[in-house]
């Protein structure tokens, strides 16, 4: 044998007292057990290197979903299926400036929100949770002024969902003054002899 693994050299001087005492008839298992446990340790050490490998890309996956969290202006929350928020994340912008961190987490997102958003939102959850699905609720809240928001629901599995709270009051505001302008626009057009 050319080279012995120093496991088996170990076991065969505890049997044998040496590898050298070893038993003519023994050498051809002794020759294959010893190719084992080589072949184990550059299988060992290629599945630790596949880990170090894949345990990097994870960290380094990881780094870049938490720099695209922390450059998005929205509100995340992470909650099981009953509502509990888990983890939230708040951004540092003056739409959400009022909530703490602090606040939210452990508690229920129904108790959080006022009771139109609270109604709003679990029924996004709950038709998420029964979809497997992406579900909207929008709603509104009276700080200084009237604010409109847009809750983006998206189960994750393991009873657990992301809720994305996104600042709509621009568009809703847009959205109205032109509802606004259509309907002058139809007044108008009534108005206009022969129509």
């Amino acid at each position: 044998m050319d080279k012995m693994h120093s496991l088996l050299k170990r076991q065969l001087k505890k049997i044998f007292g040496s590898a050298d005492n070893v038993p003519e008839n023994f050498q051809g298992i002794i020759g294959v057990i010893n190719e084992a446990y080589f072949n184990f340790d550059e299988d060992r050490l290629m599945l630790e290197r596949s880990i170090e490998i894949s345990s990097q890309e994870l960290v380094d996956a990881n780094t870049q979903m938490r720099s695209i969290f922390q450059a998005l202006p929205d509100m995340f929350l992470r909650i099981d299926a009953d509502g509990k928020i888990l983890e939230c994340r708040i951004p540092t912008n003056q739409t959400f400036s009022h909530i703490k961190t602090n606040e939210l987490v452990g508690k229920s997102i129904y108790k959080s929100f006022g009771p139109l958003a609270a109604r709003r939102l679990e029924w996004a959850i709950r038709r998420a949770v029964k979809n497997k699905a992406v579900e909207l609720a929008e709603y509104s809240v009276q700080n200084q002024t009237e604010q409109f928001r847009e809750a983006r629901v998206v189960w994750l599995g393991n009873d657990q969902l992301v809720v994305i709270v996104r600042d709509i009051t621009e568009r809703k505001l847009a959205e109205d003054r032109l509802l606004e302008s259509r309907r002058t626009l139809q007044t108008l057009m009534s108005n206009l002899p022969g129509m």
